[in-house]
């Protein structure tokens, strides 16, 4: 989710350069699809989170979630995460390809999607992993 927020929508939208938009930076910019590829991406991590395969519904972080009884604002943090799928998702229907186009032309539309998604990242990265005991870390340490 983090490439999807960063690379294939806050750099175009100017979310990492200071305000300045680059709509050429798009993934897919010449085919026009790019909306349509975060969609799918976005999609693809949430089947994962929920166990949803080609074989059928099997076991996801949804279900260990559950197991643990994780709490989130006086509610199921399950709940929460799944709600906030749909949410983001919801706001990228918003979005029409080509997406430089919506930069240009949208960029509050676009901007509704990059917040929501990034609700979503705090929620899986930081209260999910919080939730199940797992400790995220950003070091090599392979033994150089």
């Amino acid at each position: 989710m983090e490439l999807t927020k960063n690379f294939r929508i806050g750099i175009p939208l100017g979310k990492q350069s200071g305000g300045v938009t680059y709509p050429e930076k798009v993934e897919a910019y010449y085919s026009g699809i790019s909306v349509e590829l975060a969609e799918l991406h976005i999609q693809a991590i949430e089947n994962l989170y929920l166990g949803r395969s080609s074989a059928g519904n099997g076991i996801g972080f949804d279900d260990y979630l559950d197991q643990m009884e994780a709490g989130y604002n006086g509610g199921s943090l399950n709940a929460a995460i799944k709600n906030q799928f749909t949410a983001t998702l919801s706001k990228f229907a918003l979005l029409t390809d080509p997406l430089s186009a919506d930069i240009v032309n949208n960029p509050a539309v676009v901007d509704a999607a990059y917040l929501e998604l990034q609700k979503t990242i705090v929620l899986t990265k930081t209260d999910m992993a919080s939730a199940l005991s797992i400790l995220i870390t950003y070091v090599d340490n392979d033994g150089d």
